[in-house]
């Protein structure tokens, strides 16, 4: 990008923004459905316990992880997919409390810790940071953690199969579409081939008000149903959200109306380029 090879480039590593943010190039922060997890296997003793997970997420300081490892270019987590249509955004995150967190284990199913695996791509500088993170401040609640590194297709490919403890299993997990409808179907509502994202969560609670706001034709009833969605989800804990990301592009100073979609998807329909 710098040497003007390319026009365009994403993924930016949050670390070089100031840098990339002069001469001949520039830095375009765009809002991104996504969200960056530690996504728990809920089969898995003692993480079928919501007790557990509660205290997992308590554990876990999103602000320092956003600070350290977005340079705060990204937002904490309130919900357990990414901002969409109708998202409350009076529901609170967890924060970072770890008295309540040793509470919660102390009552939990594994009051005396656990050990827990979690798998990453190993291309992914930024998910090895965050768990870099996470693998410090668990170990105060009695997790320990152990960073395994994979290849991204061998990774998900094992995710898929339920062979996993926990996993941030993708560089990049985005939606299509800017409605709840998509992914909260795929991610709460519990089905044969998808499995709540492979992660085998199931809340017949949670499932009955996504199916509702699924299929309700009146706005104003979704508007009241995915709230609930969004607040019991949180509640139930089935996994630990983290940052919801943005989209960090680098582009060459005479690159003019690139457009990066909330999707994730670029509008380049009136891109252009001035001189050579």
């Amino acid at each position: 990008l710098q040497s003007g090879e390319v026009d365009v480039a994403e993924n930016i590593p949050f670390s070089q923004v100031d840098a990339l943010n002069k001469g001949n190039t520039r830095v375009e922060i765009a809002p991104l459905a996504s969200i960056d997890a530690v996504w728990l296997n809920n089969k898995h003793k003692p993480l079928n316990d919501k007790l557990v997970r509660q205290a997992l997420n308590y554990a876990t300081d999103k602000n320092a992880i956003n600070r350290v490892v977005y340079f705060n270019h990204a937002t904490v987590a309130n919900a357990i997919y990414p901002f969409f249509k109708y998202t409350d955004t009076s529901v609170k995150n967890y924060p970072y409390d770890i008295k309540k967190a040793k509470a919660l284990m102390a009552k939990s199913s594994a009051p005396k810790g656990f050990d827990l695996t979690i798998l990453i791509p190993s291309e992914d500088q930024t998910k090895a940071q965050m768990m870099a993170i996470i693998k410090q401040l668990w170990a105060q609640i009695g997790v320990n953690v152990t960073i395994q590194n994979m290849e991204t297709g061998a990774l998900f490919t094992k995710y898929m199969n339920g062979d996993y403890e926990a996993s941030d299993p993708l560089p990049s997990i985005t939606s299509d579409v800017l409605v709840p409808d998509e992914l909260a179907l795929a991610w709460l509502v519990w089905t044969p081939g998808y499995q709540s994202f492979f992660t085998q969560y199931k809340s017949p609670t949670v499932a009955g008000i996504v199916k509702k706001a699924n299929t309700a034709t009146q706005e104003s009833e979704q508007a009241k149903l995915w709230p609930q969605a969004q607040q019991v989800s949180m509640t139930e804990a089935p996994w630990v959200p983290l940052v919801f990301p943005a989209a960090v592009y680098g582009v060459r100073s005479n690159v003019q109306n690139f457009q990066a979609l909330q999707s994730g998807w670029w509008d380049l329909a009136n891109t252009g380029k001035t001189g050579s």
